[in-house]
């Protein structure tokens, strides 16, 4: 319908579209010679925040446990 195609495109406009310059500048940062990568920040209650990155440890322990012996 036409109303959800202005959803659609509402939300193109002010989710996605407006990310690019970011993800562009993050990209262009992690190709410089400054870059170091570092640590996962890690809240020690296992709570996940927005200033934590326990989702992607979760994430990696799971990906390792379904690899098994693989690895």
């Amino acid at each position: 319908t036409e109303a959800q195609s202005r959803l659609v495109s509402d939300d193109w406009e002010n989710t996605v579209a407006e990310d690019f310059g970011i993800v562009e500048s993050v990209q262009r940062g992690v190709a410089s010679r400054g870059y170091t990568p570092g640590p996962l920040i890690e809240d020690p209650s296992g709570v996940c925040g927005v200033h934590s990155e326990n989702s992607v440890s979760h994430l990696q322990d799971l990906l390792l446990e379904s690899l098994g012996d693989a690895v």
